[in-house]
């Protein structure tokens, strides 16, 4: 079975995440890139989710700009709630790569060691993608991460205020917040595929 990644970044980063998601590719990864996924007719934010919806894992290439883009952040969310759903274990199905020298910038939160990709040096992209390949085939399960079948049924809220599609905008926001009440555990655990 085919496996498919998300790849949620900034336009900018574009000529960087070309060669990864050609490496991807040599190792029998389908990656779900917005630009050459989505026809310039399609509606855009739908195309996007139904993209989250249909892949099996998110890679966030999290870059000093990506947490200023609310577009980022709620693909990021989206992926997030999918996988949480799924597995407590967040760690198989969403990463982090980050392409900058610190990671004072990353504010997802609740993260470890194995939620963190290092960028492969020039020239070594072909084993960095082989070592994620593997990751997905054999740590990930079958269904993609918007598949509903065999998730628990959502418990009833109580005491919980009905979201609202009005109050939009306040990613960054939520996820600083978040990060404060559940910091990264990063530590020095680096998991296979992460070089």
């Amino acid at each position: 079975m085919t496996r498919r990644l998300f790849i949620s970044y900034r336009r900018a980063l574009l000529d960087r995440i070309e060669p990864l998601v050609a490496a991807l590719a040599r190792a029998g990864i389908e990656c779900f890139l917005d630009r050459d996924a989505i026809d310039p007719l399609a509606p855009f934010p739908d195309t996007i989710r139904k993209g989250i919806d249909d892949s099996h894992a998110l890679l966030a290439v999290w870059s000093a700009e990506y947490g200023e883009s609310d577009h980022c952040l709620a693909e990021f969310k989206r992926g997030w709630q999918h996988a949480r759903r799924h597995n407590p274990d967040i760690g198989k199905r969403v990463w982090v790569l980050n392409p900058e020298a610190t990671a004072d910038h990353i504010t997802a939160g609740e993260l470890d060691a194995q939620n963190f990709l290092g960028l492969p040096v020039p020239g070594e992209e072909d084993d960095w993608a082989k070592k994620l390949a593997e990751r997905l085939r054999d740590d990930i399960p079958d269904s993609p991460l918007g598949d509903e079948m065999g998730a628990p049924p959502a418990p009833e809220r109580r005491n919980v205020p009905t979201p609202t599609d009005e109050f939009t905008g306040r990613n960054g926001e939520m996820f600083r917040i978040h990060s404060r009440l559940h910091p990264a555990r990063i530590g020095a655990r680096i998991p296979a595929g992460s070089d």
